[in-house]
C-alpha cells in the first residue's frame, strides 16, 4: 500500500472529478448506498454524527436530508482539496453541517463526542486498520453507531470473472479519460481487490470493541455495508 501522504496527495489531485467519477463507476448506485448508510444510521435518532473519509461532502450531505430533527454532523478527510469540495457544497445547502482536515488515525475529537461514525469507501485506505477502528470506537459514545460502506470482490464466478476485468482496465481508463490521472484510479482499483473479505472486517470491528457487527451485502456483494454498535 502507497505511504499515507502519497494517499492523500492522489485524493487532493482527483477531488474536482470525484462525484462524476463515483457516479459513473457505481452504474449510478452510489447514492442507494448513500441511502442504506443513512438509514441504518438514522435508526437511533442521532443528534451529532462524523463523516469520515468525507470525499467531497455527498455522504454527509445525504444524511443531514435523512435525518430528522436537526442532527448536526461533521464531514473529515485527510484531503485538503477533498475538504474544500465539501466545504463549498456545504454553503449551498441549509443543513447543519462542517469540515475538518482530519487524519482518520489521529482524530481531533474528544472521547465519546458523537453519536455515530460513517465511513464510505474509506477505511481500506487507513494504513493502520486497527488503529483507525479504534480511534472511531474512541469519538462514539457509547451505544452509538458506526456504519461504513466499502467494495468488495461480487460472489460467483461469473460476477467475479465480469468485475476483475472491469477494475483492472474499466476503471482506470475512465479515471485517464475523465481526471487525467489513471494512476490514482489503478490504486483504487488495486486497493478494492487486495481488501480484507467482509468475514475479516466484522472481526476487525469486534476485536476494536463494538458490539454486534454486521455485515449487508448490496448490489449483488459489490458493496457491503458494515454496521455495529460502540
Amino acid at each position: 500500500m502507497p505511504k499515507a501522504t502519497d494517499v492523500q496527495s492522489m485524493f487532493d489531485r482527483i477531488a474536482g472529478r470525484y462525484d462524476l467519477l463515483n457516479a459513473l463507476l457505481s452504474g449510478g448506485r452510489d447514492r442507494a448506498w448513500r441511502r442504506a448508510l443513512t438509514r441504518a444510521v438514522a435508526a437511533r435518532n442521532p443528534r451529532t454524527g462524523l463523516d469520515l473519509c468525507c470525499g467531497t461532502g455527498a455522504v454527509a450531505l445525504e444524511l443531514a436530508r435523512g435525518l430528522e430533527g436537526g442532527c448536526r454532523v461533521v464531514a473529515a478527510d485527510f484531503s485538503s482539496r477533498m475538504c474544500a469540495a465539501a466545504a463549498a457544497k456545504f454553503s449551498r445547502s441549509k443543513f447543519a453541517l462542517s469540515t475538518c482536515c482530519a487524519d482518520g488515525l489521529v482524530l481531533p475529537f474528544r472521547a465519546g463526542q458523537f453519536d455515530f461514525v460513517s465511513v464510505a469507501f474509506g477505511v481500506r485506505n487507513f494504513e493502520d486498520l486497527a488503529r483507525g477502528l479504534g480511534e472511531i470506537a474512541r469519538v462514539l459514545r457509547p451505544g452509538g453507531t458506526v456504519a461504513i460502506l466499502e467494495f468488495a470482490p461480487p460472489e460467483g464466478r461469473f460476477l467475479r470473472a465480469l468485475y476483475k476485468p472491469y477494475l483492472r482496465i474499466a476503471v482506470p481508463a475512465a479515471g485517464r479519460l475523465l481526471s487525467a490521472d489513471s494512476g490514482a484510479y489503478s490504486y483504487l482499483s488495486s486497493s478494492i481487490q487486495s481488501f480484507l473479505p467482509p468475514a475479516r472486517i466484522t472481526a476487525s470491528l469486534h476485536e476494536a470493541g463494538f458490539r454486534e457487527p454486521s455485515a449487508k451485502k448490496l448490489t449483488f456483494g459489490v458493496t457491503y455495508l458494515y454496521t455495529a454498535t460502540r
